[in-house]
């Protein structure tokens, strides 16, 4: 069913990195709609198309999704159960930003991280602003409770 029963959706779109674990994009759309997409929008007519590889992923992923419905909410459920443990904002989303403020410090958190079997992606300036950078967090289906306790064990004393 539709998140919005009875609505016209004109236009949707999303990407296939964070819901399907795969790389690139999609637009849904009517055909004119989409016409004027491949005729107009410079993003897609000045770029490279998706690698069929990479369709046949997104492809697989959303029969395993069908198969196991069960598998939709545990990212984001995976979220706010670390974020709640930490006492942080809770999670709105499978990817967590944790602000470290200053480059050095979320490059070292990172590398502590990494170093217990965790990969957390220092975000620092000139990607965000002086004095924000960040851990980012992503959550998976896969990651087990075990996963999410060890990570929020590794987490204490790296916090700001």
């Amino acid at each position: 069913g539709s998140v919005y029963p009875g609505a016209h959706i004109d236009l949707s779109m999303g990407t296939f990195s964070k819901a399907l674990g795969g790389y690139g994009a999609y637009v849904c759309a009517s055909a004119p709609v989409i016409d004027l997409i491949k005729t107009r929008a410079r993003t897609f007519v000045y770029t490279t198309g998706l690698p069929p590889a990479n369709a046949a992923a997104a492809l697989a992923a959303l029969d395993v999704i069908a198969a196991e419905p069960s598998l939709v909410g545990r990212p984001s459920a995976n979220a706010r159960r670390f974020t709640r443990a930490l006492n942080l904002p809770e999670a709105t989303s499978a990817v967590v930003p944790i602000l470290m403020g200053e480059a050095d410090r979320a490059l070292a958190a990172a590398r502590a991280l990494e170093s217990k079997g965790f990969l957390a992606v220092a975000i620092r300036p000139p990607t965000v602003p002086a004095g924000t950078a960040r851990l980012r967090l992503a959550f998976t289906a896969g990651h087990t409770t075990r996963d999410i306790d060890g990570l929020i064990s590794a987490m204490v004393g790296l916090l700001p």
